[in-house]
């Protein structure tokens, strides 16, 4: 039964996170923009357990909202920036910076997205395994 309580709550706080990554994604399409500028585009590799390589991309701006400084990081609203969005991001660029009118430190390069679907994959990944070791276990008994 403890297998089923553990895929039941990390599946439902995979979903939640996906719902609320989905929804700040539609909400990015209709935030204010303004002017800014790549301060650092980084890519890296790694290489993982199995030997095989991993490559990692960061990419950093300045953008002014109201006369106050910002520092963001998301090209969209993703979990993890993805190697070939962040090449097309030089250091130096200008870009066009995304902000959410309600918090201005929550910014994109690119409005949209898919709101961390993996998230959502792995929720009703848990899910379905959650209902599996349930009804598993009522045959067993």
């Amino acid at each position: 039964m403890v297998k089923f309580w553990i895929c039941l709550v990390i599946g439902i706080f995979c979903i939640l996170a996906w719902l609320g990554g989905r929804d700040e994604a539609a909400a990015s399409a209709k935030w204010p923009s303004v002017p800014g500028v790549i301060t650092d585009m980084n890519i890296s590799e790694s290489v993982s357990s199995d030997g095989s390589r991993v490559r990692h991309a960061d990419v950093k701006y300045s953008y002014s909202v109201s006369g106050k400084s910002f520092q963001g990081n998301r090209i969209q609203v993703e979990a993890s920036t993805d190697v070939d969005d962040a090449q097309r991001y030089p250091k130096g660029t200008a870009v066009t910076v995304y902000y959410n009118p309600a918090n201005a430190q929550s910014a994109v390069l690119e409005q949209g997205g898919s709101g961390m679907i993996v998230w959502g994959i792995a929720g009703f990944g848990f899910l379905v395994w959650a209902g599996y070791t349930l009804f598993s276990r009522r045959k067993a008994v």
